[in-house]
């Protein structure tokens, strides 16, 4: 019976991999590992099936210093996983800076994946492959419904993405594939396994608003629902990323219409920009600050909503948003307004 679970539970990855083509003949992949059970189960799975898929495995684990004392003994634990599973094993410590208005889960996050791509770049690694669930996809869906989202943000975490702007540096591939499995299979895969992953105490914490929703919300809207919630938003999010693609490939055909991009500006049209339905402008909007910016986290329902309407002429003349960018009206100008970052303007 261990053994039948254990080969559905990496035949479901092996699924996830075909269906969203997150891996190729050859590609070196860097699974980030915490030693908790996520990142624990996709160690394994990825495993159990490099030979057969022809990749190569390296494993990073990131110390962020955040618990005193165990620092130690969690990379320790991964080093140990490393050379169980003849795994290449490189352990860096995390510094977190909080910029702005950011939470501390914010930073943590941002300061992860910098310092993943970075220790991929120098190891040599087109692929980072990262443990998140189905859980986390839907406990992000609900997260981001109950802070204020479009279309975009119901998308949720998607399974296959590009890294960030990095100048010239070829973008990297990042992957999940546990994303279509529920927890409760990662926990019964790795006690099939006979392994003991470690557990993050803060994950208890009500200190952090995602831990709020997954130890007291989610229970009490499963029970009145009387359904498994967190699939019903899990394939809301497939749904809706689907979706979003379409919009995505007219989006990049208007912007080229609608938009003028400078050295850390971009400039929209009135004329053009009026004729789209208010969907699409919102989608150019994310390409400019994307483009700008980096990404668009810090971004809310509403500020995308207040960069619409100046473009409608109903806003100020002049607001500022998430992630240092300002937007201005150029009044009289067939650019009617600018998206820029403050240090250019």
């Amino acid at each position: 019976m261990a053994f039948l679970r254990i080969m559905d539970f990496v035949e479901t990855v092996s699924e996830a991999l075909d269906r969203h083509r997150m891996l190729r003949s050859g590609d070196r992949v860097l699974a980030g590992v915490s030693g908790g059970p996520d990142s624990t189960a996709l160690l394994l799975a990825l495993t159990a099936l490099r030979l057969k898929r022809r990749f190569s495995l390296q494993l990073l684990h990131l110390s962020h210093g955040l618990r005193p004392g165990a620092g130690p003994r969690e990379a320790a634990f991964v080093r140990r996983l490393g050379k169980l599973y003849g795994v290449p094993v490189t352990v860096r410590r995390l510094t977190i800076r909080k910029r702005g208005g950011e939470s501390l889960e914010e930073a943590a996050r941002q300061a992860r994946f910098e310092a993943l791509e970075a220790a991929a770049r120098r190891l040599g690694c087109g692929v980072i492959a990262l443990g998140h669930t189905l859980d986390d996809q839907a406990e992000t869906v609900l997260m981001r419904l109950l802070r204020g989202t479009g279309p975009e943000g119901l998308a949720g975490i998607p399974p296959v993405r590009p890294t960030g702007r990095s100048g010239r540096l070829k973008p990297l591939r990042v992957i999940r594939p546990l994303l279509g499995i529920p927890r409760t299979e990662v926990e019964r895969f790795l006690r099939a396994h006979g392994v003991r992953p470690l557990r993050d105490p803060s994950n208890r914490s009500s200190r952090f608003f995602r831990n709020r929703l997954r130890r007291q919300v989610f229970p009490l809207l499963e029970a009145a629902a009387g359904r498994d919630l967190k699939r019903h938003l899990a394939d809301l999010a497939e749904l809706t990323r689907e979706e979003g693609e379409l919009l995505d490939r007219e989006a990049a055909a208007a912007y080229r219409q609608a938009a003028k991009s400078g050295p850390g500006r971009v400039d929209f049209k009135g004329e053009v920009m009026a004729t789209l339905p208010r969907a699409l402008r919102i989608r150019l909007f994310r390409r400019a600050v994307e483009r700008l910016a980096g990404s668009v986290a810090g971004w809310e329902q509403a500020h995308w909503a207040a960069l619409d309407r100046m473009g409608q002429g109903a806003g100020p003349a002049r607001t500022d948003f998430p992630g240092g960018l300002t937007a201005r009206s150029l009044p009289g100008r067939s650019h009617r307004w600018r998206l820029f970052v403050n240090r250019h303007e």
